[in-house]
């Protein structure tokens, strides 16, 4: 067990509610949908209507979910546009994001292997 010393010794003095990591991390990564996007961008899903198909959200969902992942810095969005199309944004994974996929990961055990992975 860890003892606080200092300014965190009073435990009464201080709160962590709102400012904790932990706290703030589960916020996002704490719903399921959060997880199976961050399984997708991992596995190289980009697209929203992708993201959609594949967890199984509705658009609406997806766009939450998608935002808030963003706003946490796991993922972030790029521009790209087909050939007569308009500008559209796809959806990558931050550093932060790479690094936090093996934390994913030790919690539900190892990841499936990729074709090709030794």
């Amino acid at each position: 067990m860890t003892v606080l010393q200092g300014p965190l010794a009073d435990r009464d003095a201080w709160s962590a509610i709102g400012e904790c990591p932990i706290e703030k991390t589960m916020t996002v990564a704490g719903q399921k949908s959060a997880m199976l996007i961050m399984r997708e961008a991992y596995y190289g899903t980009t697209r929203f209507d992708d993201f959609a198909k594949r967890v199984g959200l509705t658009k609406a969902a997806t766009s939450a979910r998608l935002s808030e992942l963003v706003g946490a810095g796991l993922l972030e969005k790029r521009p790209y546009r087909e050939i007569g199309q308009r500008e559209r944004q796809e959806y990558v994974l931050t550093q932060a994001g790479v690094d936090f996929m093996p934390v994913v990961w030790s919690m539900f055990g190892a990841p499936p292997r990729l074709s090709g992975e030794a």
